[in-house]
């Protein structure tokens, strides 16, 4: 599907969303060289993952924008376009490919100037090694913490060191939906998740579902009894069930002391190995396996 949409009035135009294959918009894109003094929305996505040309460039500029969508056309580094638009209210980064790679202090310093920031989401296409996050986090001096007073919905995707990185240094008073997708590592350190967390009374609870699925494994606030959407969400991309499990154990010690549903959801096969083996107490229900346990 081709979708290309400008709403005009006056100078340039208030709204832009496009969403093409890879050569139209790296053309279109390329002419965004100058100011857009009036734009409040941009929306760019491309139709194929993975391509490293498309990037805005430097000397694009719109100081009033509010909503900024990129998936995965990427913010060259030292583009004045996030310190300038002070008043943005959506920020989404997504696919943010290798060569497009900016630290958490960079992106520290930019969203210490969005008070106003409601939606941010920041998601890598491919893990960069936790070591490289973790001596770019020891080069870094102590930053200022941040508020987003505001801040409602969070998405990130990437390695755990980067995360922490970010949840150390941010406080979001309202945010109401949590959403933390993490990709496949030896060891898994998240301290400052917990306490981030706290500091939303929306996101406090008591117990959480822990789900095992072939892709990966997910953490989400249980209601008793209903079935609606979860404002926290955590998901750990692998696929081998020890590895599933050794992982989730080391992100349960950073969710103490609250209590554990989990269910088995992987493949029947695998589900059958996993009763047969005596290693749960498990109940028949929809396909699915249930356990309780409480103080993890």
């Amino acid at each position: 599907m081709k979708r290309v949409f400008c709403s005009r009035s006056g100078d340039r135009g208030h709204y832009i969303a496009l969403d093409l294959p890879s050569p139209k918009l790296r053309k279109i894109i390329t002419t965004m060289n100058e100011q857009f003094p009036i734009l409040e929305r941009l929306w760019i996505q491309s139709q194929a993952k993975g391509d490293r040309s498309l990037v805005l460039p430097r000397t694009f500029q719109a100081p009033h924008l509010r909503h900024l969508i990129l998936w995965p056309t990427a913010l060259p580094i030292g583009s004045p376009l996030l310190t300038a638009a002070v008043g943005l209210v959506t920020l989404v980064l997504a696919d943010i490919l290798p060569s497009a790679y900016f630290p958490p202090s960079y992106l520290l310093a930019r969203l210490s100037l969005t008070p106003q920031l409601e939606r941010l989401a920041i998601r890598f296409y491919s893990p960069l090694p936790n070591r490289d996050v973790e001596r770019q986090l020891l080069d870094t001096p102590i930053m200022t913490h941040i508020t987003l007073p505001h801040l409602r919905w969070f998405s990130f995707k990437g390695v755990s060191a980067y995360l922490e990185g970010l949840l150390a240094r941010i406080s979001a008073p309202v945010l109401s939906d949590l959403e933390i997708e993490l990709f496949n590592q030896l060891t898994f350190t998240v301290p400052h998740l917990l306490q981030f967390m706290d500091t939303s009374e929306i996101l406090s609870f008591s117990t959480v579902w822990l789900d095992f699925r072939a892709d990966g494994f997910i953490f989400r606030r249980h209601y008793q009894g209903k079935w609606t959407p979860s404002p926290f969400y955590l998901k750990v991309l692998c696929r081998h069930l020890d590895w599933q499990v050794s992982s989730a154990a080391q992100i349960l010690g950073a969710l103490h002391p609250y209590s554990l549903l989990w269910r088995n959801s992987r493949s029947a096969t695998e589900s059958r190995i996993d009763r047969q083996s005596g290693t749960t107490r498990s109940t028949a229900h929809s396909g699915a396996n249930f356990s309780d346990r409480s103080a993890i």
